[in-house]
């Protein structure tokens, strides 16, 4: 169905039936656990297929890569947050998001997929209130711009080829001028949605709301990254390598614009979202190097910097429900009362910007190889991002915790057992892949 195999189709189905029923389910009593349940399986259920797939069946479906991302990102954030930082509303908007986003992964339909790159903004949408009818105009205006060229992108490559047009062979298309502007329509549709330079005010608008909504921390499953490594890659790869040049100056440009930004807001949220995008972007370069090195360090470090991202955003979004907006104009001094939650901040810090012996420094180290073997001066930006990246980063942790605190409000933040527990998984996959970086990216390399 939708091209979907018999066995993704039954994962799916049982991990959308098992999220609708823990919904159901904590409404009315209000435990997290019906609310992990869900992800939790879908992580075991991907989980186990990557870890025990043989290399020499060929390469894994990269759908089960992104749902195994999503739902890890989607436990961490739910463990993490109790229940009154997010309302049920919040809830439903999450799991919601979760769900679209999850099927989409497994869809070779290109109509079906199309459809629910449409819908998936639908939930974020929601969560505007009246008075910010123009951040909401600015996200409705970009996603729309998105879906337009992605169908008209499809359907006009789709009259370009005998067979039916089928996402996960698209690169049988053969080389022409109307074939190289449709393609263009793809990239400039993925681009969007994933907020590459200077596409990026939608994402700038989403998170205007206080506190901001958490599907931003669910970047990582965003679907424009996607279209990009099923569809468009492969694309580039066969009849049109005449665009690879010009998609890694948008990923540098975009990772050095929004570094560079990332130093001038005055607001915390807006300069670890800069960074984010920043990061994300040094992904498109390892992607165009088009070597094995350069697509398994993306990889690699797509996962790397969801988990960092994902207690990154995670510990400032309870930090401002407990206090409000934090902006960097003074010192806010708090860790003199929350001394943990500093040395935890600033490690997720740390292993953002991939210091060694992290996730990050093993799949940065592989993408700056594979950039610099081929566009050293590319490979030289990437350094410079990265280390923007880092300042910007050190500058976030020296505003939120040192100096002296003045106000007389409490600002102690315990933590249960819950946050505790998501806190010490974070810390154990990102230092524990960074040492022995070989036990993943050996199964990293079955999907490529």
């Amino acid at each position: 169905m939708f091209g979907i195999t018999d066995s993704y189709f039954f994962l799916l189905l049982i991990w959308t039936m098992m999220t609708l029923i823990g919904l159901v389910i904590y409404s009315f009593h209000q435990k997290r656990f019906w609310l992990i349940l869900s992800p939790l399986s879908a992580i075991i259920g991907s989980g186990w297929e990557l870890w025990n797939h043989p290399h020499s069946d060929g390469p894994l479906n990269i759908g089960l890569f992104f749902l195994f991302n999503l739902c890890l990102m989607r436990l961490l954030f739910t463990m993490m947050l109790n229940r009154y930082a997010t309302p049920m509303k919040v809830k439903i908007i999450g799991a919601a998001s979760m769900l679209i986003m999850g099927w989409a992964y497994f869809i070779n339909d290109p109509w079906v997929f199309s459809i629910l790159w449409g819908i998936s903004v639908i939930p974020q949408v929601i969560s505007f209130t009246p008075e910010q009818s123009r951040a909401r105009n600015i996200y409705i205006g970009h996603h729309v711009l998105s879906f337009v060229l992605l169908i008209v992108g499809l359907k006009f490559l789709s009259s370009t080829t005998a067979l039916p047009l089928d996402l996960s062979h698209i690169e049988q298309l053969t080389h022409g001028q109307a074939e190289h502007i449709l393609v263009g329509c793809l990239i400039l549709a993925a681009f969007i949605r994933q907020g590459v330079f200077p596409f990026h005010l939608w994402f700038k608008a989403g998170y205007k709301t206080l506190p901001f909504p958490l599907n931003i921390g669910l970047y990582i499953g965003n679907l424009g990254f996607f279209l990009f490594v099923k569809t468009i890659m492969p694309l580039l790869q066969g009849a049109f390598t005449d665009f690879f040049p010009y998609v890694m100056v948008c990923g540098i440009v975009s990772g050095l614009y929004f570094a560079n930004m990332s130093l001038v807001q005055e607001k915390i949220r807006s300069t670890v979202f800069y960074v984010m995008l920043a990061q994300f972007s040094i992904l498109f370069c390892g992607l165009d190097s088009a070597s094995l090195t350069g697509k398994s360090g993306v990889l690699f470090q797509f996962l790397s910097l969801g988990l960092s991202f994902s207690g990154l955003i995670a510990c400032l979004y309870i930090l401002e429900w407990h206090m409000g907006e934090l902006h960097s104009r003074r010192f806010h001094g708090l860790q003199h009362r929350n001394g943990t939650l500093s040395i935890f901040f600033l490690l997720f810090s740390l292993c953002a910007v991939a210091m060694p012996l992290t996730m990050g420094f093993a799949g940065e180290d592989l993408i700056f190889h594979a950039v610099i073997e081929k566009y050293p001066f590319v490979g030289l930006g990437l350094i410079l991002t990265a280390c923007l990246n880092g300042i910007s980063l050190f500058k976030v942790v020296t505003f939120l915790f040192r100096g002296t605190r003045y106000d007389s409000r409490d600002d102690r933040i315990e933590f249960g057992i819950w946050q505790k527990t998501a806190l010490g998984i974070l810390l154990v996959l990102l230092f524990g892949f960074g040492l022995f970086p070989n036990l993943l990216l050996k199964h990293v390399l079955s999907f490529i």
